[in-house]
């Protein structure tokens, strides 16, 4: 089954630069959007659920989250672009903790 669901802009349930999906064992759907910082919640018939992030460098927050991956238990892992880390979050969208850090590139 295909469905559409969001359009462009910056309110509940609409994208700025949707770049990755993930779906857990129920069936939701999760949507990084990349531009406003935040990552969105869909039911398995594409309904508005929530969102969580925002844009900042706090715990919880984002700048460019770009991926997404649900594990079995439902936590819910986000690459966090230009904060330079992966955050976990539950399927409720509660922080949980962070790994990663900004890098040194070693050219050889």
């Amino acid at each position: 089954m295909f469905m559409k669901f969001g359009s462009q802009g910056n309110k509940s349930g609409e994208f700025k630069q949707p770049c990755a999906v993930a779906t857990d064992k129920e069936g939701n759907i999760y949507v990084a959007d990349f531009v406003n910082c935040r990552v969105q919640q869909f039911d398995k018939l594409g309904k508005f659920v929530q969102e969580f992030g925002g844009k900042g460098v706090k715990d919880g927050q984002f700048l460019n989250p770009s991926g997404l991956a649900i594990d079995s238990n439902g936590i819910v892992a986000v690459s966090d672009w230009d904060n330079h880390r992966v955050q976990l979050f539950s399927r409720e969208g509660k922080f949980i903790g962070k790994f990663g850090s900004k890098g040194t590139r070693v050219f050889s």
